[in-house]
């Protein structure tokens, strides 16, 4: 059932015989949930738990939370979605954690918007979210050389990359 790296393999089951949940690791689950493989999580501090369709309503938090704020603990974690903070072939930029200003109550820069230190491009944006403690926060592709702590920008949006 498990796989290497903390991935879970599953095999022999139809598409819709699971469901695949986060929780966090202080969410006790009910003696009734069939869990049928779990694995850690570097989002947040939680865990993803594969159970059946039916168990679902018995995880659920009494507050549940929806998509948003897992894209904040991932985008807090550092964790890319491919498509949207990954570039294939793209060896020159790394992947940071970026603070974004949201004084100035503006939408975050869009997926794509180039980054520019001292007038040049050295970057773009990837995934942006707010996350409940670090205020509005993204990932973006920044250029290697450009030091933790410097301010670039994202058009007329002040951005700071984050310390490694």
């Amino acid at each position: 059932m498990a796989g290497g790296h903390g991935a879970i393999v599953l095999t022999g089951l139809a598409a819709d015989s699971l469901a695949v949940a986060w929780i966090g690791n202080s969410q006790p689950l009910t003696q009734s949930v069939e869990i049928v493989a779990t694995c850690p999580s570097v989002i947040g501090d939680g865990r993803y738990v594969v159970i059946k369709p039916g168990d679902a309503d018995a995880i659920i938090a009494p507050e549940p939370v929806g998509l948003w704020a897992y894209d904040a603990l991932r985008v807090a974690a550092r964790q890319p979605r491919a498509g949207i903070d990954t570039e294939p072939e793209d060896t020159d930029h790394v992947l940071r954690l970026v603070h974004l200003d949201g004084s100035a109550g503006e939408p975050p820069p869009a997926v794509g918007a180039i980054l520019t230190w001292r007038g040049q491009p050295v970057g773009k944006m990837g995934s942006s979210a707010q996350h409940y403690e670090l205020g509005p926060i993204g990932l973006a592709l920044v250029s290697a050389d450009v030091p933790s702590g410097t301010t670039l920008a994202a058009g007329s949006t002040p951005v700071m990359v984050a310390t490694d």
